[in-house]
């Protein structure tokens, strides 16, 4: 079970983002992060007590887990490392909604979380 990143357990929860939340928020908060992990779960995977759409930055509602996280329930990881400053390079993201559409599952919500 992952607690979360020392960011995470300060505030209390697990910070995930939706996949067009991403980008910004690797920006925001792993700027100077060399290589990070990324993992995919569906937010349908977790309670809806566990997992709160919060009003965070812009004012935009983002996914926040009150829970530890069981890191083998994650549909999908990738290891991304700096393309120097031009960030991180997430062209891979459009799979994973391309095989939510063709598996049927369009319904569910990628959300996304990292760990430098």
């Amino acid at each position: 079970m992952y607690p979360g990143s020392a960011d995470d357990r300060q505030s209390g929860f697990i910070h995930f983002s939706t996949i067009d939340q991403l980008s910004g928020s690797l920006n925001k908060h792993f700027d100077d992060a060399p290589v990070i992990i990324l993992l995919v779960f569906w937010a349908e995977q977790f309670l809806p007590s566990a997992l709160k759409w919060e009003a965070s930055r812009d004012g935009a509602l983002f996914p926040h887990l009150y829970d530890t996280l069981d890191i083998a329930r994650a549909e999908d990881s990738w290891n991304l490392t700096r393309k120097g400053t031009a960030g991180f390079d997430l062209a891979f993201l459009e799979t994973i909604e391309e095989e939510s559409v063709k598996s049927g599952e369009n319904t569910l919500t990628p959300i996304v979380t990292a760990n430098d």
